[in-house]
Parts: C-alpha cells; sequence; structure tokens
C-alpha cells in the first residue's frame, strides 16, 4: 500500500503543476492579441506556441508516469466499480497528447503569418484546456474516493 500512496501523491503533485500551466495559458489568452504593428504582436502566437509546447511535454511525461508506476491499475484492482473509468481516462491520455501536438502545429503555423487574431485557434486551445483540466480532475476525484474508501476498510 506504501507504493500506491506515494504513487498517489506524485500524480496528485502532478495534477497540480498541470492545473498552474493551464491557469497561466488560460490567462496569457484573457488578454487580445496585440495589433499588428504594436510590441508584443509578432510574437503572441510563438509565445502561445512555447507554451503549449511546455505543457504538451509535462502532460505526455505526467501521462507516462501514469501508466509506468501502476498506481492506476492498483486503484483500480483496489476498487473495481472504478476500474471502468480509470481504464477510460487512460485511453483518453493519447488522444489529448494528439490533440495538443495538433494545435501546436497550427499555432506554429499561424505565427509565421502577419494576420489578426485567429478567434477559432483561441477558442480551440480553451476546449482543450478545458478537456485537460476535467480529465485531470475526474482522476483526482476517483484516486480520492478509492483512496478514501481504503482507508475507511482499515478501521
Amino acid at each position: 500500500m506504501q507504493e500506491v500512496d506515494t504513487g498517489i501523491h506524485t500524480i496528485v503533485v502532478e495534477h497540480r503543476e498541470l492545473r498552474k500551466m493551464i491557469i497561466a495559458l488560460r490567462t496569457f489568452l484573457e488578454a487580445p492579441r496585440p495589433e499588428i504593428g504594436a510590441p508584443g504582436a509578432h510574437t503572441w502566437a510563438a509565445d502561445l506556441a512555447d507554451n503549449l509546447l511546455k505543457l504538451h511535454d509535462k502532460a505526455f511525461r505526467h501521462f507516462r508516469l501514469e501508466e509506468s508506476i501502476g498506481v492506476l491499475e492498483e486503484i483500480g484492482c483496489a476498487n473495481p466499480q472504478a476500474a471502468a473509468a480509470f481504464e477510460a481516462l487512460s485511453r483518453d491520455h493519447d488522444r489529448m497528447l494528439a490533440d495538443l501536438r495538433a494545435l501546436l502545429l497550427a499555432t506554429m503555423v499561424y505565427s509565421e503569418a502577419k494576420s489578426p487574431e485567429d478567434s477559432r485557434l483561441r477558442r480551440w486551445t480553451l476546449s482543450i484546456l478545458s478537456h485537460l483540466e476535467q480529465h485531470e480532475h475526474e482522476e483526482t476525484e476517483l484516486m480520492q474516493k478509492t483512496f478514501c474508501l481504503d482507508l475507511g476498510l482499515g478501521d
């Protein structure tokens, strides 16, 4: 159980780090892209791409950690009611990474142009951030629920 507890703690800490990155990206997106010719206009999309690349790297490493340490499988064994939900969340990892890569590519292509802001890019980014946020929330909630059930069984 100690290994599971350590793994859960590691995953929860990583979920917090991902949430901080998502909040920073949301804050970045709240401000409009500076008008063409204004300071920062030519770097806006490149800055967005840089932030998305960092988020992709963090999410990739986080998902692979979850998969490699086996905590999700252990929790699924300990709480069979949660097994299907954990399996669905695990299958979502590759899709989210593919979505982030597609968005990153679109952002890099957009950064080469000197066109006005593309509101679709902003909406797409916010949609992916919301999906990642919801995914991590559901994982944390299931882990917490299972962890609390395990504590109750020991009494």
